[in-house]
Formats: C-alpha cells, sequence, structure tokens
C-alpha cells in the first residue's frame, strides 16, 4: 500500500509499467485474502467503499487507492 500510494502522490499514470505491476501484486493479495472466491471479493470492496471507518480505522485513504489500482487494471486491458 505504501508504494501504491507513493505512485499515486507523485501522480504517476495508472498505465505506468510500475504502478500496473503494483496492481497486479494488489490483486494478487485480494486473490489470496478471499480464497479467489468472487463473492468474499465483492463484500470486502463494498465494505471499504461504504463504510466511512472500520474498527477505528478511516477508509478514505483506502477509496482512493483502490481508485487507483481500478484505474490501472483498466489500463491494462
Amino acid at each position: 500500500m505504501e508504494e501504491v500510494r507513493a505512485e499515486l502522490d507523485r501522480g504517476t499514470d495508472p498505465a505506468d509499467p510500475h504502478v500496473q505491476e503494483l496492481a497486479r501484486r494488489w490483486m494478487g493479495l485480494v486473490q489470496e485474502f478471499t480464497g479467489g472466491d468472487p463473492g468474499i471479493s465483492t463484500s470486502v470492496k463494498r465494505m471499504w467503499q461504504e463504510e466511512e471507518s472500520i474498527h477505528g480505522i478511516d477508509t478514505a485513504p483506502m477509496r482512493e487507492l483502490m481508485a487507483y489500482i481500478q484505474k490501472a487494471l483498466e489500463a491494462a486491458k
């Protein structure tokens, strides 16, 4: 997440090869966490998008990272 944040803060284009690699790693970790279950993945994504805080953690920074990763994934298509 720190590497993604650094690239986002630098204004690196989501289509940049390094950001693309970070997006692949991110999605690999999501797959590992959810066991590849798309229902769990959708639920976790929705939780981070809809909740303002989770166990006292402000979710706004995560939503910003997720949006950046989504742009990188769309650029890879």
